[in-house]
């Protein structure tokens, strides 16, 4: 996960229990340029972000622990005793947090010369936001120094720099993206698969999965000699309901009290069993991403894995303007935000920043402390 996302995930996110070493007086500030002050909690932020850039840095190098059982603060030792690209993992962590120093800063100043401003709903956005978290982790962050308002402080800076971000490449942009660009990574990175999904439950006999797959082969069979998945996917989920509707009769008949209206029979529409996935895409199954990948467009395939059974096949990445629609602020950032990154990064380094060394000292990579209630 890149930098700013890493910074969203840990500020927005409720499960977040990361505990760091309080704020003194003399250390309330951490950075300043020009007319605006960076919070000794917001630089901790940026630090916190830095570190899991080192995590992933090391995990691409071969760096191996198992994050479900390791705890948190043996992990950091771990970090902080490795190296990064020739140098000490704890000197990777220091310029990067530097770097996301100055995208703040930058953000602050480009947003202030350009006129941008956070909308009445943004606002309430960010309010929400920490008025939910700290429902949930108010005491892991203010007995470590990070306040309330550092959280918002970069909660706001965050939807500054999505605002520069579309300012520079949405719609009118500076360096706006043409529809072909957007219609070559859509096309490049993604597939549209329509599929059937047949369970099967570990409650099942062998004698009942093997029937399943007997009855999925032959609907393979009929999508491979021109017949609808739709239509197909439309008569198992007859068959379905068919079923439920007669073990609801049957416990009626012996006197259950739990009776409910009927539900309406299934009216399956073309297109609503449809999956777009990504080459990474691990739901409903990774098995079905990887052979998905592998067909070529039109060529039904039968996949199975420990959960179930998927007749599917690839069809027209266009098949809905409307799916394609709702995925272009997804593409946008797949395709510039490296680029911005680099633009915004640029920006900040010709900015005069002048930091609190009483703060830096204080604050080190070493210091970051992750125990969680739960160690």
């Amino acid at each position: 996960m890149n930098g700013k996302k890493r910074v969203l995930a840990l500020i927005t996110s409720a499960a977040a229990a990361l505990s760091l070493t309080a704020c003194g007086s003399s250390t309330g500030w951490a950075a300043r340029s020009e007319q605006v002050s960076m919070p000794a909690g917001v630089y901790i932020l940026n630090q916190i972000d830095a570190y899991y850039d080192a995590q992933e840095a090391l995990k691409e190098a071969g760096v191996e622990w198992d994050s479900a059982s390791t705890k948190p603060n043996d992990v950091k030792k771990l970090v902080l005793k490795n190296q990064i690209n020739g140098q000490p993992a704890e000197t990777f962590i220091t310029q990067k947090t530097e770097e996301y120093v100055r995208a703040y800063f930058a953000a602050e100043k480009l947003a202030a010369d350009r006129g941008i401003t956070l909308s009445e709903e943004d606002e309430a956005a960010v309010k929400n936001n920490v008025d939910f978290i700290w429902q949930y982790s108010e005491e892991f962050y203010t007995q470590n120094g990070i306040s309330r308002d550092s959280v918002s402080l970069m909660t706001r800076n965050y939807l500054l720099q999505n605002q520069l971000f579309n300012a520079l490449y949405g719609e009118e942009g500076e360096r706006a993206v043409s529809e072909e660009e957007y219609q070559n990574h859509y096309t490049e990175s993604r597939i549209r698969v329509r599929y059937l999904p047949i369970s099967l439950s570990s409650a099942l006999s062998d004698e009942e999965k093997a029937a399943l797959e007997e009855k999925a082969n032959g609907y393979l069979e009929r999508v491979q000699k021109g017949e609808s998945l739709t239509d197909i996917i439309q008569e198992y989920q007859d068959e379905l309901y068919d079923e439920a509707q007669k073990a609801a009769g049957e416990n009626a008949e012996e006197g259950s009290s739990s009776q409910s209206e009927p539900a309406e029979p299934p009216t399956i529409t073309e297109g609503e069993y449809d999956l777009i996935l990504t080459k990474d895409s691990s739901s409903p199954s990774k098995a079905l991403t990887d052979e998905m990948f592998a067909a070529p467009q039109g060529e039904a395939r039968l996949v199975k894995d420990n959960y179930a059974l998927y007749i599917a096949v690839r069809v027209d990445p266009m098949f809905s303007t409307e799916d394609y629609e709702a995925l272009k602020p997804t593409l946008l950032r797949e395709m510039k935000e490296e680029e911005f990154n680099q633009w915004l990064a640029e920006q900040g380094s010709a900015l005069n920043i002048t930091y609190n060394e009483d703060a830096l000292r204080r604050f080190t990579p070493q210091k970051l402390n992750f125990k969680t209630s739960a160690d």
